[in-house]
């Protein structure tokens, strides 16, 4: 037999021998291509609406985690158990773990159960690192079925000690407390934290609190209907304690609507930058103790009322030389009972340059009385109707 016809009769059944092979399913594991992702769904998660899927949403991020894969959760409403468990801390919910990538599809939810705790959370980050979040997925709490009246700290998405967090596009919702909370955990401040596209509504204390954390980026959040429990600010910069600050926040752009205060700075806060924001609040930015090296460039900010104490952009300290350093510069300040309010015997450097300043028709323009104020290039127009 000639070689050459030799070879092609081996080939041949070379061939047929490996497809009886692959037709009687023995290839098995060996050919089978890894799982990209995870999902809840293949830990016995409902997503309907109708069952506890706290468990399964933990299983999946564990081992999603441990495989170094994505865990991606698909269109439905997850019912999560986010009530204060002792096993874990004071806080319950999802845990994720260091180097967790959460994706939502659109359509996902994770909807809190009804909870008579003061604080709870649905999605937790305690001294945990380089996470991701993203996804237009809803994060929705569950205050207008809690079943107590005390506390203020049901959070959306609580961050404890985190580190390089990111954190795009979700939509936090009727929280007890707070859509996302930024905070130091007992060893260490959360630092490079990036919220971007986020958006909260209608949650009962804060859209957003950042408690002593360090470089922070929030670009682009929308934030409306903040209200229930004071400040029912759309943004919170508040440290618990003013010696842990808050150092290297800059809040880029975005929408602030309904809110009691838009932004509020208080009890300790360095290098702050507020940069082409749009608000429309009660109040826009207000400035309070322990604040120094403030930059607020390029806002529009309209308070469409005129009501008492209300006020474009205010500094309110009971102790004025604790607030130093603030430029306002190249921004459009309407509305309010005064548009723009600096107080006497605020006594750090005050720069207010190139701005527009318009009240309320019949309203003052401005208050301004630091002792150390650099007032430039500004101009006021008349009154608006609002």
């Amino acid at each position: 037999m000639p070689a050459q016809t030799q070879f092609r009769r081996q080939l041949l059944l070379l061939y047929l021998a490996l497809a009886a092979f692959l037709s009687a399913g023995c290839v098995g594991p060996l050919l089978a291509q890894p799982r990209l992702a995870v999902e809840p769904q293949q830990y016995g998660a409902s997503g309907h609406d109708e069952a506890d899927d706290t468990a399964a949403l933990q299983a999946a991020v564990n081992a999603a985690a441990a495989s170094d894969r994505e865990v991606r959760v698909p269109a439905g409403v997850y019912m999560v158990n986010a009530n204060a468990n002792p096993a874990t801390g004071t806080f319950g919910g999802i845990s994720l773990p260091s180097g967790t990538r959460l994706r939502f599809e659109d359509g996902a939810v994770l909807q809190a159960l009804p909870s008579r705790h003061g604080q709870y959370a649905v999605l937790r980050i305690e001294d945990a690192q380089d996470i991701t979040i993203e996804g237009r997925g809803v994060i929705r709490g569950e205050r207008y079925e809690h079943q107590g009246s005390t506390g203020e700290w049901g959070m959306g998405i609580l961050i404890f000690g985190g580190r390089r967090i990111r954190i795009s596009d979700v939509l936090v919702q009727s929280l007890w407390g707070d859509g996302v909370y930024v905070g130091r955990s007992a060893r260490r401040y959360s630092e490079d934290i990036e919220l971007r596209n986020v958006r909260a509504r209608d949650n009962r204390r804060q859209g957003i609190s950042v408690v002593s954390a360090r470089r922070v980026r929030i670009i682009n959040p929308d934030i409306r209907l903040t209200h229930g429990t004071p400040p029912s600010a759309g943004i919170d910069l508040e440290p618990d304690d003013p010696t842990f600050p808050n150092v290297d926040v800059a809040i880029e752009g975005g929408y602030f609507e309904g809110n009691a205060i838009d932004v509020l700075m208080v009890n300790g806060n360095r290098r702050i930058r507020i940069m082409g924001s749009k608000m429309r609040s009660l109040n826009g930015i207000v400035i309070r103790d322990g604040s120094d090296d403030v930059r607020i460039s390029g806002v529009d900010v309209q308070v469409p009322v005129a009501q008492k104490g209300t006020s474009a952009l205010q500094v309110i300290a009971r102790n004025p030389a604790s607030v130093r350093n603030v430029e306002i510069r190249g921004s459009l300040l309407r509305g309010g009972e005064v548009a723009l309010r600096i107080p006497y015997r605020t006594v750090g450097h005050i720069r207010v340059v190139e701005n527009e300043i318009m009240p309320a028709r019949g309203k003052t323009p401005y208050r301004v009385d630091a002792e150390q104020l650099e007032w430039n290039r500004n101009r006021v127009t008349s009154g608006q109707a609002l």
